[in-house]
């Protein structure tokens, strides 16, 4: 019955969303006069010890077929991410930082509803949680549940936006001169557990480090490199991003990244071998505007031996281009496309062909405007 139910209102999904923004958006009527500015409201109390950064939800249609031809996924999934800090001096120097999102593994925020294929899932994690201090400007110390640093890098060809770890991190941000940031992180890397309760036992047991470089080469382009060492895998990424001026009414900017696995098998004995051979990878896109309309569209290359897999689960491994959109339907909600073709690879690639429609709610700005937090 279900699976009769999915195929008859599979076709009709996309107007279905169109349709509901339509219905949410909220019409702003026209003043004949403008009001006197109202004098600002007193912030809430809850701020002194609070700082909310982030409060949002989602619903996706999510659609992917192998390069065997299987769909692996065709249905709808949601989302749920607040992010914010306790702070415990009024400066906000030092303070506990939290992630919460769904999602059930490393590379997952988004869980099963039980529409299309799939049962549903309620997990929702503490992903990040870490103890940060700033005690003189342009020194960051932090130490617990962290995300990776990964510079100008993207999400493509490093790590996951939902990626972990546990460790210390010590960042240095100079306030002036070309040098936007040198980092050096220390700790546990692993992809089984996303519940950081579970994963600070490991803060100690190291396994991976990274030391980062950012710069600043013009007031409009930026770059970074860094060395990382992953669970017995030597890695080297750099990335140049370029903003073009305000003048340049379509394209907003460009980006170019690479990386590098430098270590290579180790023999173990006469015919067998540990490690992760040799690879590389690349991606390079451009950011369009059309109106209200981004889109950002790129060709990437991530080689066969990048296990686990642990970039963007919507790219995965092999050669493929993609374009992503964004709509603003209201000041609250975006309509979010993701559209990917897997080409010319000689491998199985999981991610071959495959299609999102995403709305996306963010209140967090409203919220703080009216007092909430």
């Amino acid at each position: 019955m279900k699976d009769n139910l999915h195929a008859m209102i599979r076709p009709h999904l996309a107007s279905l969303a169109v349709f509901g923004l339509a219905a949410l958006a909220t019409p702003v009527s026209t003043l004949a006069q403008t009001p006197a500015p109202a004098a600002p409201a007193e912030p809430p109390a809850i701020r002194r010890w609070l700082d909310v950064q982030a409060v949002q939800a989602g619903l996706r249609y999510r659609w992917n077929k192998t390069s065997a031809e299987v769909v692996t996924a065709d249905g709808i999934q949601w989302h749920g991410l607040t992010r914010g800090r306790l702070l415990f001096d009024a400066a906000g120097k030092y303070s506990v930082n939290m992630m919460a999102s769904a999602g059930p593994t490393y590379v997952a925020s988004w869980n099963d509803t039980g529409m299309g294929k799939g049962d549903f899932v309620g997990k929702f994690w503490m992903r990040h949680l870490f103890l940060s201090a700033a005690p003189v400007t342009g020194l960051e110390l932090q130490v617990g549940g962290l995300g990776p640093n990964r510079g100008d890098v993207s999400e493509n060809i490093s790590y996951d936006m939902d990626g972990y770890l546990v460790g210390q991190r010590v960042t240095v941000r100079p306030t002036s001169g070309r040098i936007t940031q040198l980092s050096g992180t220390i700790g546990h890397f692993g992809v089984a557990q996303p519940n950081v309760f579970r994963r600070l036992d490991d803060s100690f047991d190291y396994n991976y480090g990274q030391v980062l470089l950012g710069v600043r080469l013009t007031p409009r382009v930026t770059a970074s490199v860094d060395y990382t060492h992953e669970d017995g895998r030597d890695i080297l990424r750099e990335a140049l991003v370029i903003r073009t001026p305000a003048a340049a009414k379509v394209v907003t900017g460009v980006r170019f990244e690479a990386y590098q696995r430098v270590s290579d098998l180790e023999r173990t004995g006469t015919n067998t071998f540990t490690g992760t051979p040799k690879g590389k990878g690349l991606n390079a896109s451009v950011d369009l505007k059309f109106g209200k309309l981004t889109v950002n569209a790129g060709v990437m290359s991530v080689d066969r031996s990048y296990i686990p897999t642990v970039n963007g689960d919507r790219y995965g491994v092999g050669k493929r281009w993609y374009t992503i959109g964004t709509f603003p339907v209201t000041a609250d909600m975006s309509l979010i496309w993701y559209h990917t073709k897997a080409f010319d690879n000689t491998f199985p690639v999981p991610v071959n062909h495959r299609f999102d429609l995403i709305v996306i709610v963010n209140p967090t700005a409203r919220l703080k405007r009216a007092g909430i937090f």
